[in-house]
């Protein structure tokens, strides 16, 4: 079973807010309105957050750290099924 519906980044779309937040970025920006249609989430986060070349690597960890959960349920189909998921298998 897959979690993420394109790539593991389009969840970090979905909280491009606190994303933004996290990396300084003055950019007054907003999360498009079908995240999991981005076919390249890496080059949307590089032009609209980071100014600078996305690396898995160095970002993940710290991104994943600042994502807004109930924000990202909301727009994320995918990450609300990851998170019921989890929830169903911490209950069980």
């Amino acid at each position: 079973m897959s979690v993420a519906d394109w790539e593991y980044e389009s969840w970090f779309i979905a909280s491009v807010e606190s994303i933004a937040a996290s990396v300084n970025s003055d950019a007054a920006i907003e999360a498009p309105q079908n995240i999991e249609s981005i076919r390249d989430p890496k080059g949307w986060l590089r032009r609209n957050v980071l100014m600078r070349k996305y690396k898995p690597r160095r970002d993940q960890a710290s991104f994943s750290e600042c994502i807004d959960v109930p924000l990202a349920r909301r727009r994320s189909q995918s990450f609300n099924r990851f998170c019921r998921e989890i929830e169903r298998l911490l209950t069980t």
